[in-house]
């Protein structure tokens, strides 16, 4: 039972008490037994269906509402009927029994009345049933604008060929401009405070929706665009491109002649930030398997210290620097990782305050490797050609320091480090879709990346579009169309070798799940796994239980969770099911050659079996 029907069963019975105790004349005493059983209704009608779908009110729900049910198999449900009919008596007579019992002929007072209806009203609203549908009205009917490109710009760019500044770009993990304040963090960051008059600082920049994790924070600064995907944000490592279809900075620079390179401690695997970078021109892209040797024995869960990949940072620097090319060399530090850090060896012996607090510690770390680095690019001989960047990804997520964070208003880091070390504080508001537009001026290329604007010339549309992040979710279809996922074939090929499904040239990794809509374009899900990224991965067949009951798909996996779902016993590693959950499956076990699937079964209209879906739902989640 959930905490909102706990909530409201209990406001519910107070409601009957005060009813009983008080009474009503008889016109108010109809309408009040009336609130009574709806009530009983509609939590009848939530566990009915609760029963089929785990999930309460679904999609699914309603189609069958719409279809009707046959062939449910009705006396599969016996018990389920005799029970639903049973509780729908006793509310008849409940009903009829408190309407007895509470029509009088009194005179209420005016402020009892009102509070008695208010504890209904809210009884009715935290019910499951009341938020289930409000949920599913939104997802279903949630209002998409038509002026996305009125405000997206995908343009040529001017180029001035007189600044020829270099770009270093840091990416501090979660490193959120509420850590520089003094009054809350008194002495946790005296470098990079010190830094702060020698540099361009914005001071109002904030995160909005689809940018609170890394590769959602990159995207918004380099692309102007929120990161909005067909499954959880760090699980699109499986496209072959990744926003093949949307400009960003790495396209752009690349254009302007820059020799562009990305480097990191982690995996580049993970969240798909290898597809990311290799999709928009990046000419070198590392990770730890690139950076790390053999023998690296000094790292932490999540791949190499900001001690080690800071100086490997500053080499590649150097070599650029003496190779007279443009360049723009991104970096991202890892220290600062949620819940509670990974602080460097150099810093063990200066912990914040007591070193009680383990994310602190590694913030007070990154405040000097940081500053040190940036320190090491201003003193070389090359610091007149380079311009520093310094962001937060995004706003730190849950940690050791949340609570204090919370007490202020949480804003992204943004820095701009001039060689002629100009200092300014622009307090203008602003969010991260709107960094890459304000870096790239800096660097002599006047033009807006997606939704971002130029803060040093004109205001950001956080701050000239009502309700903003509103607005970014109604464009969500037209940022999704710049996945250009593929359509859907005749045939498509899946290959054990590569473990990869192809629809005309495009290649999607599996395990994989492929939704079909209506213009035969293919929606591809994927999911992730990682212990240590503190996040509840969205799991192929939790995807599945949430279609439709006619959506066709294509689910590559392993047999063993097929086979539950389709009552098989294909004994392969990974097999292959194509069709929908109340209808026809295809079922193709993969042996270790590639195969070409005809997709002429998915265009054939099916009778749709609605016990056959709810008998199929009920494997996919099991034990909900």
């Amino acid at each position: 039972m959930s905490t909102y029907l706990a909530l409201s069963i209990i406001l519910f019975l107070i409601a009957i008490l005060t009813g009983i105790k008080k009474g009503y004349k008889t016109s108010y005493a109809l309408i009040d037994t009336l609130f009574i059983f709806l009530y009983l209704m509609l939590t009848i009608s939530y566990f009915i269906a609760d029963y089929f779908t785990k999930k309460g009110i679904t999609e699914a729900v309603v189609f069958t509402l719409q279809t009707g049910l046959s062939g449910a198999g009705i006396g599969e449900y016996k018990n389920l009927i005799f029970a639903s009919m049973s509780f729908l008596f006793v509310s008849l007579l409940l009903s009829y029994l408190y309407y007895k019992r509470i029509k009088k002929h009194i005179t209420l007072n005016p402020i009892f009345h009102f509070m008695h209806i208010l504890i209904f009203a809210i009884a009715y609203m935290l019910h499951p049933f009341i938020l289930d549908s409000y949920k599913l009205y939104s997802k279903i009917y949630f209002q998409q604008s038509h002026d996305f490109y009125k405000y997206y710009k995908n343009q040529d760019f001017t180029d001035s060929q007189s600044n020829e500044y270099n770009l270093v770009y840091i990416y501090a993990e979660s490193l959120e401009k509420t850590y520089l304040d003094e009054s809350l963090f008194p002495g946790l960051m005296p470098n990079l405070n010190q830094l702060k008059t020698k540099n361009t600082q914005f001071t109002n920049i904030n995160q909005v929706a689809s940018t609170g994790w890394t590769i959602g924070g990159m995207v918004a600064s380099q692309c102007g665009i929120p990161l909005f995907t067909t499954s959880q944000g760090n699980s699109m490592s499986g496209s072959d491109q990744f926003l093949g279809n949307a400009d960003c900075m790495g396209d752009i620079l690349k254009s302007a002649g820059y020799h562009t390179i990305f480097m990191q401690g982690a995996l580049l695997s993970f969240s798909g930030k290898g597809t990311f970078y290799r999709s928009h021109k990046f000419d070198e892209i590392y990770g730890f398997n690139e950076l790390a040797n053999k023998q690296q024995s000094y790292k932490n869960g999540w791949g190499l210290y900001d001690d080690t990949l800071l100086p490997l940072v500053y080499k590649k620097f150097e070599k650029m620097s003496k190779s007279n090319k443009k360049f723009a060399l991104f970096m991202l530090t890892l220290d600062t990782h949620h819940p509670k850090g990974m602080t460097s060896k150099s810093c063990i012996d200066m912990p914040y305050k007591d070193g009680k607090n383990s994310i602190l510690n590694a913030v007070h770390c990154s405040d000097l490797l940081i500053s040190d680095f940036i320190k090491k690019i201003r003193q070389s001989k090359f610091s007149n050609k380079t311009i520093i960047v310094l962001t937060s990804d995004h706003l730190a997520m849950g940690n050791t320091a949340t609570y204090l964070l919370m007490k202020r208003k949480r804003k992204d880091l943004f820095m701009i480090f001039d060689p002629q070390d100009i200092h300014k504080s622009i307090n203008k508001a602003g969010s991260v879709l709107d960094i890459g537009t304000t870096v790239l001026h800096k660097l002599g290329i006047d033009t807006n990346i997606g939704l971002g604007r130029n803060l040093y010339a004109a205001n950001s549309l956080s701050s000239t579009i009502g309700d903003f992040n509103r607005k970014l979710w109604s464009w969500r279809k037209e940022v999704l169309r710049l996945w250009n996922f593929a359509d859907l074939s005749s045939f498509y090929t899946v290959d054990p070798v590569h473990k990869n499904i192809t629809f005309d040239n495009r290649s999607y990794s599996y395990p994989a799940l492929i939704k079909i809509d209506k213009h035969n374009q293919i929606i591809p899900y994927f999911e992730f796994d990682d212990p240590i990224t503190y996040e509840q991965p969205t799991t192929l067949p939790e995807y599945i239980s949430t279609f439709h009951p006619m959506q066709k798909f294509i689910w590559v996996d392993r047999c063993q969770r097929i086979n539950i779902v389709f009552d098989k016993n294909m004994t392969s590693n990974y097999c292959i099911a194509q069709g929908s959950l109340s209808g026809e499956v295809y079922l193709q076990e993969l042996s270790n050659q590639p195969i070409t699937i005809q997709t002429n079964k998915l265009d054939k209209k099916q009778a749709h079996n609605i016990a056959l879906y709810y008998k199929r739902l009920k494997k996919l989640t099991p034990g909900d």
